[in-house]
């Protein structure tokens, strides 16, 4: 089985991935990869630049549509994708032995694993209805080659898609308006730091990722794996 992690990052942030390269991002072997969503202009290895004008979060659903159709002509061959912002710590072998498991369960549709939130904003593009459940996006989430090969399809055939300001809520709309994907809610993907989860040392054993983390908290995760 072949995994792809891809993080979203922008310029600002260079020192969130020097932290994320140095710790965690080590434990990704072959055949497994990695590769950083960015808007910088840039040639270095696993970096894939889209220069959409702003070098922040805010056209991160245009960024993430550009990705889905570069993982759709060039990554198309992985079994599963984890997505990850750039302040989220990920326990690499406990997610892909987490992966393995749900595997086994042998699901014949598109499946998303994640965090599932529901908004209620405003949107643009066809069909942007709400409200929209979606895979919450900080603390991760994870899909198979099914939800890729749907969504991509959806979107290479759509003008307008919809999209708002969270990358994630639009990952809802696309999952939904191309035929439906199945949201696996779990609580292993935790949206906040271990302190303010108030996990004990033992908890933090059991868990997937945390989000909003400091490039020093990465290097103090290091000793649960």
């Amino acid at each position: 089985m072949k995994i792809l992690f891809y993080i979203q990052t922008c310029k600002k942030y260079s020192y969130r991935r020097e932290a994320i390269e140095n710790t965690f991002l080590k434990r990704i072997q072959h055949p497994n990869e990695y590769i950083f969503l960015s808007n910088e202009t840039i040639l270095e290895k696993n970096i894939i630049s889209f220069n959409v004008g702003v070098d922040s979060y805010e056209l991160s659903s245009l960024k993430h549509l550009l990705m889905l159709k570069y993982l759709f002509i060039n990554k198309n061959n992985f079994d599963y994708y984890v997505y990850t912002d750039d302040d989220c710590y990920i326990f690499v072998n406990r997610i892909l032995n987490f992966i393995n498991e749900i595997d086994k369960q042998n699901y014949n549709n598109s499946i998303c694993v994640c965090r599932i939130g529901e908004y209620n904003g405003p949107g643009v593009g066809n069909n942007a209805n709400v409200p929209i459940k979606y895979p919450g996006g900080g603390a991760g989430f994870i899909y198979n080659n099914k939800t890729l090969m749907q969504v991509c399809n959806y979107l290479n055939n759509e003008n307008n898609p919809p999209m708002c300001n969270f990358g994630d809520v639009s990952y809802g709309w696309w999952f939904k308006n191309s035929g439906g994907v199945e949201l696996i809610h779990t609580e292993l993907l935790r949206p906040f730091p271990p302190e303010k989860e108030g996990h004990t040392e033992l908890q933090i054993y059991k868990h997937l990722t945390y989000h909003y983390l400091q490039p020093n908290d990465f290097y103090n995760l290091e000793r649960y794996n």
